[in-house]
């Protein structure tokens, strides 16, 4: 399975995918701390 890049994602879209993986964050994470999380 390819890997993701998320840096092609929107913020809303890497949310999504938080979410989706049960995932809290804050919502005034930026997107560079939204990949940190889904990257663990």
């Amino acid at each position: 399975m390819a890997a993701v890049d998320y840096n092609s994602l929107t913020v809303v879209d890497l949310k999504a995918l938080l979410d989706e993986r049960g995932i809290e964050y804050k919502s005034g994470d930026n997107k560079a701390a939204l990949i940190a999380l889904l990257e663990g």
